[in-house]
């Protein structure tokens, strides 16, 4: 991830060009509330053996309505590889 875009891996398909919304859990504290989910807007520039590149358009953070759940939904289950 950086200031403008991100490259991530995943088994589907993805064409160059297509417009996409991510959403990414941010494990970090805005004010008194912690966990935030950042949304990117942006659009597919690459499709390789690397990964999917996203140039990004436009991204905010937004506070999550149940803090708890989304801690026990990262935590519970995480895999330490």
């Amino acid at each position: 991830m950086s200031s403008g875009g991100l490259l991530f891996r995943t088994g589907g398909e993805a064409p160059n060009g297509r417009s996409v919304e991510l959403s990414i859990r941010w494990p970090a504290v805005l004010g008194n509330e912690p966990y935030l989910e950042l949304s990117v807007f942006g659009r597919i520039v690459r499709n390789d053996s690397n990964g999917i590149a996203v140039q990004m358009s436009r991204y905010n953070f937004q506070k999550l309505q149940d803090p708890r759940g989304a801690y026990d939904e990262l935590f519970t289950n995480a895999v330490i590889q």
